[in-house]
């Protein structure tokens, strides 16, 4: 049965799930909350809950301020962990291999801002050893069988008034009250001390390595190399680190231990280096056995040729090999000449195009030969 008196708060929710599993920004998720609060009458942007395809609530409060201070909080832990997750991987890549390790970073900063007040009391440094006097008073009050000391008021006996020291207590005494305070100035300095905001509060750690045992290296030194690169404290790394080695899912075969990454890096070199001493022995012996067919071809040639001219083969080799310097001398000739050629025609061009600096340069040859 519908009654107006009952009347509820409307609200609404909404899940977002992103493409790439991640989360919507805060400016996106302002957006939804105006759009569908704006759709229904009497809604507040604070009465629509936005969530994301983790199941994290990413509602904004409508307050800028608070906003604004989770932002930032949220964006410093970020940049700790990727900067933290970086220098991490950069000690263990490596070891394991790039692709062989996994980081995890979780990182909780305080962006809160705190004063800090300090005050410090010191004893002047004069002769007084517990400070300056400021102030000091005294009192003494005694009742002895039932009467004040005095008299009748106005009396000879009592126109004085009596004067009380120190009262020492000797045993007799009915009623005794002594009074005695002095109030000391000493030295006093205070200091005050602004925190800003962004300091780290907590930090922990999980490393997946894709192998059946960490090699060589021990748990201990593994945590203290990740400890000293993220900065944590000795006696808090093995709370705050944590490291398991297992195979990877959907990797077909994944190294059992590092010595097995060096071993299948040694066969990797020992067959290239196999193969380029084959390749350069093939070539040597082609190289040893051409020359042996040429110069077996140059005996057959230089017997033929001495058995037809009735010349011994080493004399036909003697005239074969001078023939050869020969000819080498001669192709070094004919480049001399060729040379003089392109000079000699260089110098003529030059003094036909400036017959006045050719003239010159004959003037000048002429009086240096005088």
């Amino acid at each position: 049965m519908l009654d107006d008196n009952s009347v509820q708060k409307t609200q609404a929710s909404v899940v977002v799930i992103m493409k790439n599993g991640g989360s919507p920004s805060a400016e996106q998720v302002k957006g939804i909350q105006r759009l569908v609060s704006k759709s229904i009458p009497s809604m507040e942007m604070t009465d629509v809950v936005v969530l994301d395809g983790n199941g994290n609530d990413l509602s904004s409060s409508g307050d800028s301020i608070a906003d604004g201070a989770n932002k930032l909080k949220l964006e410093f832990e970020k940049h700790m962990d990727d900067n933290l997750r970086t220098k991490i991987l950069n000690v263990l890549s490596p070891i394991y291999g790039e692709n062989n390790v996994k980081v995890s970073v979780r990182t909780t900063v305080d962006v809160d801002k705190k004063i800090q007040e300090i005050i410090n009391y010191n004893t002047p440094k004069e002769d007084f050893e517990k400070g300056i006097p400021s102030t000091e008073s005294s009192g003494v009050e005694m009742v002895k069988d039932g009467k004040t000391a005095g008299g009748v008021p106005g009396t000879q006996s009592n126109a004085e008034v009596p004067t009380y020291s120190q009262v020492q207590a000797d045993g007799s005494e009915t009623y005794v009250k002594q009074e005695n305070s002095i109030d000391y100035l000493v030295n006093q300095l205070t200091e005050q001390a602004q925190i800003d905001s962004g300091s780290i509060k907590d930090v922990s750690i999980s490393i997946a390595i894709n192998s059946e045992s960490l090699g060589n290296i021990s748990e201990r030194d593994l945590k203290g190399l990740i400890g000293n690169a993220a900065g944590i404290t000795k006696e808090n790394q093995d709370d705050k680190i944590a490291i398991i080695a297992a195979p990877f899912f959907g990797n077909e075969e994944a190294p059992s231990a590092i010595e097995d990454l060096g071993n299948k890096n040694w066969i990797i070199i020992g067959a290239i280096a196999s193969g380029v001493f084959l390749i350069i022995l093939v070539i040597v012996i082609l190289i040893v056995s051409r020359r042996k067919k040429k110069k077996k071809a140059v005996m057959v040639s230089a017997a033929e040729t001495s058995r037809q001219s009735n010349i011994s083969p080493e004399a036909y080799l003697k005239q074969l090999k001078q023939k050869q310097q020969e000819d080498s001398q001669n192709k070094i000739l004919n480049l001399s000449n060729e040379k003089g050629l392109e000079l000699k025609s260089k110098v003529r061009d030059l003094a036909g195009e400036n017959p006045e600096i050719s003239a010159q340069l004959i003037r000048t040859w002429l009086k240096g030969g005088e």
